[in-house]
């Protein structure tokens, strides 16, 4: 699915000022890198049977296209440069851009891949300034033609290729953790959470685990972290201001699996301050911690239970009301 389209009004792509095509397409050999590029516009004028109220066209807003497929790959990897600058995103796979095409103009949108990617039919998504916004199909490139997996459970099948090319080998499948021994668990728990999956160390967000205290006399024992989000650090989205921690969750590693989807609840104490759990992760929501500010949460369970590894998500909402999250891994 497209990012977060709610509180939006969709139009039909003949209804609008807007409109994308593919331009072109080139593979470079020598330096392994796919080429494509599209040309975005917006009228000067609004078309017959608009669904713009206003009298005079409205400006693109933004542009999100989706690659074509289900893969396990990380596209910001994959992707070794966007004109304009724009964002590559993991939890929609796809590329983002939040450019301003005025009426009467046209802007050339350029992607370059590591490797080579085809072309296959896949979705696009044009933003209005005024909250309206179109989808729509277009010929996408595919970085991933190769895997038959879901990028967000990689466990789900087999995700190695049978392409004899070797210029591939570099998108291999999610590397085993030498710490947990077994394949990180993917992200399909924030699949509809996040429109752009931020590196940790680029985010402004963090969380360190503090201390683990057994009660003997309640035969309980509790987990503390602290999180934060910082005031400066803000490589993920330079362009805007650090945004408040609004979601924190705590997974447990993949050599770790409930004895059954509700286990985790039934021996789930008590979460300081209030959360909820699911399957295999405690999650608070709607902490509003604002940057440089920092706060400490805890889980309580019932009986002696020891530490292993795991991994902490971190969530919040950009003003301009696209949701960035990041994970530890």
């Amino acid at each position: 699915m497209p990012p977060n389209s709610d509180g939006a009004t969709q139009c039909d792509a003949l209804e609008t000022e807007w409109d994308i095509s593919f331009t072109n397409w080139a593979y470079d050999k020598d330096d392994d890198l796919t080429y494509v590029r599209y040309e975005v516009c917006t009228s000067a004028v609004n078309p017959f049977n608009s669904c713009n109220p206003a009298d005079d066209p409205v400006c693109i807003a933004g542009l999100f296209i989706q690659i074509p497929c289900l893969c396990e790959i990380c596209l910001p990897e994959v992707t070794y440069h966007m004109q304009p600058s724009g964002k590559a995103t993991i939890a929609f796979q796809g590329w983002i851009w939040f450019d301003e095409i005025k009426a009467g103009e046209c802007e050339e949108i350029d992607i370059v891949l590591h490797g080579f990617a085809d072309m296959n039919e896949g979705m696009y998504k044009i933003f209005g300034m005024d909250g309206r916004y179109q989808v729509g199909m277009i010929e996408t490139p595919n970085p991933c033609y190769y895997y038959t997996s879901n990028p967000f459970r990689p466990d789900d099948s087999d995700s190695s290729s049978d392409s004899s090319d070797d210029s591939h080998d570099n998108y291999a499948p999610a590397p085993t953790d030498p710490d947990m021994g077994c394949t990180p668990r993917g992200l399909d728990f924030v699949e509809d959470k996040c429109d752009f999956l931020c590196q940790y160390d680029a985010s402004e967000f963090s969380g360190t685990f503090v201390e683990r205290r057994y009660d003997d006399t309640n035969n309980a024992t509790t987990f503390v972290y602290e999180i934060s989000a910082d005031l400066t650090l803000n490589d993920c989205h330079p362009d805007e201001p650090p945004v408040a921690l609004d979601e924190f969750y705590v997974r447990l590693g993949c050599d770790c699996d409930p004895l059954s989807e509700t286990f985790l609840q039934s021996i789930t104490k008590a979460m300081e301050p209030y959360g909820t759990v699911n399957e295999n992760y405690w999650v608070w929501s709607n902490l509003e911690l604002k940057p440089g500010d920092k706060l400490e949460v805890s889980i309580t369970l019932e009986g002696e239970m020891e530490y292993s590894v795991g991994d902490l998500t971190f969530g919040g909402n950009s003003d301009n009301g696209y949701a960035f999250c990041t994970n530890d891994w």
